[in-house]
């Protein structure tokens, strides 16, 4: 194995686990199998091509799960087919989570528009495009499903409902409610992308590239100081001699 085919699969190996999720989101923001399938692809290309900025593991989702809210808000039809995501989850009368439970039990655009604010968190005006409605009927419709929600949970659940409902849409992405698109099918579209603009770093270039920001950081520092001492230097120059004029005064 080359080094190229080394770093393109250690790449795919680590955006992989986060692959259904993403793909999820995407289909709940276009409603259409084929747009969020080529969303996927752009983000998991983009991510690649952006590898060397991400310091963190939680840095690389997170700049994922923005860049797939870009892609699929830009690639997404206005009328895309019916999305109900959550609608083959089995209604649980007996489930200890009254969240989940009634989200289950809301009509599929309250679940849909549920998903985008908690799950995707877009805005209430990206949603309305989406859904083709305005603004301010997703406002309404929002808080009726909180005013409903709330009569079912206790007063501490009340407290944390905001970031209980993003743990539990976050859960369903994860979780998957559609088929996901080919693994094999993925990792060979983005193999042939991302050959085309490869671009490899050298342990030896890397190190190189830090040690120069050393040592122009140094000479950054010196100069400062330097200037420093400089304004420093005339001031005690010039009390000096003031105190010498006194003393020869007296």
């Amino acid at each position: 194995m080359n080094q190229q085919t080394e770093e393109l699969h250690l790449y795919f190996t680590r955006v992989r686990p986060m692959c259904r999720e993403l793909f999820s989101m995407a289909f709940a923001i276009c409603a259409d199998y084929d747009c969020a399938e080529l969303a996927l692809e752009k983000v998991i290309l983009g991510g690649w091509q952006n590898r060397r900025s991400y310091r963190s593991s939680r840095g690389f989702r997170d700049r994922l799960r923005a860049d797939m809210r870009r892609a699929a808000l830009n690639c997404a039809p206005e009328h895309g087919e019916d999305w109900d995501q959550l609608a083959s989850d089995p209604l649980d009368e007996q489930s200890n989570d009254p969240v989940l439970s009634a989200i289950q039990q809301e009509n599929a655009l309250t679940r849909r528009v549920i998903m985008l604010k908690y799950g995707c968190l877009l805005k209430n005006g990206q949603i309305a495009r989406l859904v083709g409605t305005s603004a301010a009927q997703i406002e309404q419709l929002l808080s009726r499903f909180h005013r409903r929600l709330r009569r079912r949970l206790s007063s501490e659940q009340r407290g944390k409902l905001d970031a209980r409902l993003k743990d539990v849409c976050l859960e369903q992405l994860q979780a998957g409610g559609v088929e996901m698109p080919d693994i094999g099918a993925l990792y060979r579209n983005f193999e042939a992308e991302a050959s085309a603009s490869y671009n490899p770093v050298s342990h030896f270039t890397s190190h190189a590239v830090k040690f120069a920001f050393a040592v122009a950081l140094m000479l950054a520092l010196g100069c400062v100081i330097w200037g420093i001492s400089a304004i420093i230097r005339p001031a005690q120059i010039e009390n000096t001699g003031l105190m010498t004029e006194t003393l020869d005064e007296q």
